[in-house]
């Protein structure tokens, strides 16, 4: 979760910041204006794409098309066994990527475990 503080504030501004480079140099393939807020989330278990897979695994004549229910889990166990934990203290990035929210089933870089493949990527020096 982000929580509304410094540290919330100053990551939402690197993200528009970033995204807004992105459009700039048409890279972001969506519909979003330059100047428009990210929207910031965390994918813990995406179940949909994971039944969609297991199905295919199973019978290979279904395609990307055919839907899978998701699957509905309680997070609140997670939550509650994370809910002090910090992904990331003080860290220092030498890149940022910009990820397909789903890879291309079948295509030559998709191995199965590939949920975002990277398509473009911001690299800075480690200062």
């Amino acid at each position: 979760m982000l929580h509304e503080n410094i540290q919330g504030r100053r990551l939402q501004v690197l993200a528009n910041g970033i995204a807004d480079m992105f459009s700039h140099n048409g890279l972001h393939s969506g519909h979003r204006r330059v100047g428009e807020p990210v929207k910031l989330h965390l994918t813990v278990l995406n179940s949909r794409l994971r039944s969609q897979r297991q199905a295919r695994r199973l019978d290979a004549s279904i395609s990307r098309a055919d839907s899978c229910a998701s699957e509905a889990f309680c997070a609140l166990g997670i939550l509650q066994a994370f809910e002090t934990r910090s992904l990331v203290e003080n860290g220092r990035f030498e890149e940022v990527r910009l990820c397909k929210m789903i890879s291309d089933e079948g295509s030559e870089d998709d191995d199965g475990t590939n949920f975002y493949p990277c398509i473009a990527k911001l690299t800075w020096p480690n200062i």
